[in-house]
């Protein structure tokens, strides 16, 4: 073997993402060098081990083929250990060698390397789905080359029709969607050729007068927008579309305040509204007191989003401290711990809306299978999801206890998804549940075989509240991700929990999972006020 040879050596850094391309170069290499039946499980199996070779009469023509396979697997061998730069691959070529087969053995060094490196399993299914979804339709021959590397790492195949299907998921160019759909009909789909279709079509789009179009398009959207002020602001000094008094950039937009210097504004940035509490103008200027000097954009986005809460507010941004019966710091009043609440693998919200179980964590997951199931929200494009799961698990009750044992079948995952949701219309109208009770601390549905179900996890909002339940999904105590630990003070949880006295407290949390921050739990004057007697007159 030369030295321009030994360069020519496939090399391969240790790394998964790049075993695809270099299985395919040591494949070809070997077939180059005369030594391509080394890598041929059925071929080796007449491989003579090293006794055998050496007791083989090498002058005789009828063991010249044996001679030449166990040369070839020992010459293979060599070039696989040259070209390995992690002791990686240098340790799974060791686990092949034997005292029969000291070099070790080609084909078994393969075969193991893409078990280990190009998985085949139902989560490789599921993490090429993923990845696939993460890529972006720009350049449609770039979009090729991504799809083609991502299908490199695993040993999943996917169909043209597949991949045609995940191309029109992501155009977003009316210029050739008619393409892709032409491609989708036809008999026989071809992805490559697809894509060198729409290569040639953004290729012949690509004009120099095509940015200049499109300043001019943005101009003109800000001078014909909501405001039919066609100047120059003189507050923020652009075309925004209003004069400098209604202008949207005035300090105070977000919370009704007017602009310093105004009759009746604050005087003063660090002023405190006394009727809204917040910074940067004063009670006599705020526009939540007095809807009527609002200007006119205040008042469109206003009913924009009253127009957008009457919906159901997963997104809890109108989470109020105060409908939790708690007193909260300045710095403790969001609603991070009740996101971390609704967020947690084991919290599913109860929601009429969904037409199937809904979750973002394959946690415990069996029976994983493809789906084309597409979940479409009150806004927005429709999610596709990754793939349906059976998630078997147990309910947990707020107290701890432990109640119905079931599997959630043909649960829609998708780890786009913000929160775990539990269809109520599925459970009523397909398998025969029945709401039995439903107040302000939970909502109790039966089955009829004396199993039960307890929404009780109620997180108040500023316009209802959100019912919710712990199921804690069936799995090894080791596969626990410690990033999904909910954490939160013993106020927030003496809350949430019913206003139970400290030790109830911890031991539910502990039962949830919960991890409370340190800090003493303060007297509660909602506590104190269902304590409270009347004096005697």
């Amino acid at each position: 073997m030369t030295d321009n040879s030994l360069s020519k050596i496939p090399y391969w850094d240790g790394k998964a993402e790049n075993f695809g391309v270099y299985v395919s170069k040591i494949e070809a290499y070997a077939e180059f060098m005369g030594v391509g039946d080394a890598l041929d499980p059925v071929m080796m199996a007449n491989c003579p081990t090293k006794s055998e070779f050496a007791l083989i009469d090498v002058t005789n023509p009828t063991n010249v083929p044996l001679v030449e396979l166990y040369k070839a697997n020992k010459k293979l061998c060599a070039i696989i250990a040259l070209g390995q730069g992690k002791s990686h691959g240098i340790a799974l070529l060791g686990k092949t060698k034997s005292e029969d087969y000291p070099n070790g053995l080609a084909f078994e060094f393969v075969a193991k390397a893409k078990k280990a490196n190009k998985p085949s399993d139902a989560s490789a299914m599921i993490e090429l789905e993923v990845e696939l979804e993460k890529l972006q339709l720009k350049g449609a021959r770039d979009f090729y080359n991504d799809v083609v590397g991502v299908l490199d790492k695993y040993e999943v195949t996917k169909t043209d029709h597949e991949l045609c299907m995940l191309m029109a998921r992501k155009n977003h160019d009316t210029s050739y969607a008619r393409l892709i759909l032409d491609e989708l009909k036809s008999k026989s789909p071809d992805f490559d050729g697809l894509c060198n279709n729409v290569s040639e079509i953004q290729r012949l789009t690509k004009c120099g007068s095509r940015s200049r179009a499109s300043e001019k398009e943005v101009h003109l959207s800000s001078v014909e927008g909501e405001g039919a002020f066609k100047g120059k602001c003189r507050n923020c000094g652009k075309v925004c579309g209003f004069k400098a008094k209604e202008c949207k950039k005035r300090k105070g937009e977000l919370h009704g305040g007017r602009l310093n210097g105004d009759s009746e504004g604050n005087t003063s940035s660090s002023k405190t509204c006394n009727f809204c509490g917040l910074k940067g103008h004063k009670e006599a200027g705020c526009f939540k007191k007095f809807p009527d000097k609002a200007p006119s954009w205040y008042k469109e986005k206003t009913a924009k989003a009253e127009a957008a809460s009457s919906s159901v507010e997963v997104s809890l941004a109108s989470f109020d401290p105060e409908k939790l019966r708690i007193d909260m710091t300045t710095s403790q009043a969001n609603s991070d711990d009740a996101l971390a609440i609704l967020r947690q693998e084991d919290v599913w919200i109860c929601d009429t809306g969904a037409s199937t179980h809904i979750t973002w964590s394959n946690k415990g997951a069996r029976n994983v299978r493809d789906t084309m199931v597409y979940s479409l929200g009150h806004t927005g494009s429709a999610a596709e999801s990754t793939a349906l799961i059976d998630i078997p698990g147990v309910f947990v009750r707020k107290d701890g206890d432990s109640g119905l044992q079931a599997v959630l079948r043909d649960c829609s995952f998708s780890a786009k998804h913000n929160f775990n949701l539990l269809s109520m219309s599925k459970l009523l109208h397909k398998q025969g549940w029945k709401i039995v009770r439903g107040d302000e601390s939970l909502i109790r549905i039966e089955n009829g075989k004396g199993g039960t179900i307890d929404f009780d996890i109620v997180v108040p909002t500023e316009k209802g509240a959100i019912y919710a339940c712990k199921f804690a999904r069936t799995m090894e105590v080791a596969t626990v991700n410690a990033d999904t630990i909910v954490r939160l003070n013993i106020n927030m949880a003496h809350c949430l929990l019913g206003h139970h006295n400290k030790d109830s407290v911890q031991k539910t949390a502990r039962e949830l999972g919960w991890v409370l921050t340190r800090g003493t739990l303060k007297p509660c004057k909602h506590c104190a006020r269902s304590k409270a007697k009347q004096k005697n007159v």
